[in-house]
This record gives C-alpha cells, structure tokens and sequence, in this order.
C-alpha cells in the first residue's frame, strides 16, 4: 500500500494553530492562570512536532520517489 503524503495546508493550518496556542498561552500565563498557560504551551508543542514530523516524512517521500522513477529508467 503506497503511503500519503500530509497536504501542505494541513501543515500550515497546523502552523496557525501552533501561533494562536501560544498567544493563548501568554494571556493566561499573563492573567496569572498558570494551569491553563502549561495547557496551551503543551498543546502548542505538540502541534510544532507534528509541523516538523509532517515536512520531514513529505521530504522523504519526496527523494523516495525520485529515487524509484530514476532506476525505473
């Protein structure tokens, strides 16, 4: 089974979420609300690895299958 790639607007929408996360994190944290903050810096974490994740695994699938056209010719 040939894997997928992660759509480029995943990965941006995962970018927006990550920018919105730490604003939520720096009002609460701001607002003396330090539970919530940990939340969201966490969440923004989380989202920032699977940014990471995400270009890395399209990059490798990317020069995999380049790799495959070139010895099929």
């Amino acid at each position: 089974m040939e894997k997928a790639s992660i759509h480029p607007l995943i990965l941006v929408s995962l970018g927006i979420s990550v920018i919105a996360m730490v604003r939520l994190a720096v009002e609460q944290f701001s607002a003396q609300e330090t539970g919530y903050g940990i939340v969201f810096a966490l969440l923004a974490l989380l989202f920032s690895g699977l940014i990471v994740y995400g270009i890395i695994r399209n990059v490798n699938m990317k020069n995999e299958s380049k790799r495959l056209q070139d010895k099929s010719s």
